[in-house]
């Protein structure tokens, strides 16, 4: 099946996505790729600008040069970058959260979008609002900033990080049919949260996965 190349902005995530692409893609070497300072620098400046953009895309032209054969952008915040490094490489390169918001778009309907780094919900609202025009739909987007909570992951304190988080949900259930995470960070929480049975919660890392595996299996 080739080899994936992940290319990253938090260490933290690397082994929840390791073990994603041992299950989901057995036989895949992967390689990831980690810069820290991209997200770093996106926070500090309120978003992207063209040096961190050109950073993303030199790493994605560097996975293709070392023979990867699908490049996946694990961060949301960066997301946007992944669709300008396509245009310099000839493998794909896909954003973790594009299957996310593409079924986030479909459902339609009240959408909340949380995160706790203000810099991923701007391009995790903008690529929901640009799936939902492709298919003719005006979702109701919520923005729920939980910033308490990335303050207290730095600080490493997770179990705090987990409670901002779990009440943060459970206040956004009340008043929407869809929760999208716009973070892969936030994805282990959600798998020991209940909200009410009405309501659908999104996370991108598995969803992520399995889009390249498709990808993967039509290149082999």
């Amino acid at each position: 099946m080739g080899t994936l190349a992940l290319i990253h902005t938090v260490h933290a995530v690397i082994p929840e996505f390791e073990a994603l692409c041992g299950r989901l893609l057995p036989g895949t070497r992967t390689a990831h790729f980690l810069d820290e300072t991209t997200l770093r620098d996106a926070m500090a400046q309120g978003g992207l600008n063209a040096d961190i953009v050109q950073r993303v895309c030199d790493l994605v032209v560097l996975a293709a040069r070392g023979g990867a054969d699908a490049a996946l952008v694990t961060c949301s915040s960066i997301g946007p970058a992944a669709e300008v490094a396509q245009r310099l490489v000839a493998i794909p390169v896909r954003r973790v959260d594009g299957p996310m918001a593409a079924f986030a778009a479909r459902r339609g309907g009240r959408i909340g979008v949380v995160a706790t780094v203000a810099t991923t919900l701007a391009p995790t609202v903008d690529l929901i609002r640009r799936e939902a025009r492709r298919r003719g739909k005006h979702p109701r987007i919520v923005r729920a900033l939980l910033a308490d909570a990335f303050e207290a992951r730095i600080a490493g304190d997770l179990a705090r990080h987990d409670e901002i988080l779990r009440e943060g949900l459970a206040r956004l259930a009340n008043g929407v049919d869809t929760i999208v995470l716009a973070q892969a960070t936030m994805a282990r929480v959600a798998r020991g949260i209940r909200l009410p049975s009405r309501v659908l919660l999104l996370s991108s890392p598995e969803s992520g996965v399995r889009q390249m595996r498709r990808l993967l299996t039509r290149r082999g």
